[in-house]
């Protein structure tokens, strides 16, 4: 699979790199980009889960972090370099850049985690689009909080309205 960087102002394509993998989730941070793969291994039934870390500048991949066994849905890279993933195992995980696990979040309302985002308060929020809450969890994985419930009736077309929800309780917190 490859990876391309879009000038959004001229809808231009600047460049493309080739990763040969099935990629899942992508990051930026720090003029790199993170890019979950699932990379096939000599054993036909197995699989490698690593984030290539790539520099913008050159689309060298400067290396790749292992993940175990998960392959993560989604992604997000903090100023504090440590990686924020979820994926269909209902859990948030938090890790070093090498990969270390440092906490994960496994709550029963959590289920079907789908978007997520920073807020300005030393948080993430994740929308789950089965559970259908948007949850908020500290950088150091020790607050833990379900912003917003919805009901299942209420909505045809859930995943849009979550993701604004979301934007709206950002706007909130300014």
């Amino acid at each position: 699979m490859k990876v391309g960087l879009i000038n959004v102002t001229s809808g231009e394509s600047i460049d493309e790199f080739d990763l040969h993998a099935s990629c899942f989730a992508i990051a930026y941070n720090n003029l790199q980009l993170f890019v979950s793969c699932q990379e096939k291994t000599e054993v036909i039934s197995d699989s490698e889960h690593t984030v290539h870390v790539i520099s913008i500048h050159t689309g060298v991949v400067h290396y790749k972090i292992n993940l175990g066994d998960f392959t993560p849905e989604n992604m997000l890279v903090g100023v504090d370099s440590r990686m924020y993933f979820t994926y269909y195992g209902n859990k948030c995980i938090c890790t070093e850049e090498t990969g270390s696990k440092i906490f994960d979040v496994d709550e029963d309302n959590m289920r079907g985690p789908w978007g997520m985002t920073f807020d300005d308060n030393d948080g993430v929020l994740i929308v789950c689009n089965k559970s259908k809450n948007v949850h908020r969890i500290s950088t150091d994985g020790n607050e833990r909080t379900v912003l917003l419930s919805v009901f299942h009736h209420i909505l045809k077309q859930l995943d849009q309205v979550l993701i604004y929800a979301v934007k709206i309780y950002q706007d909130l917190l300014l």
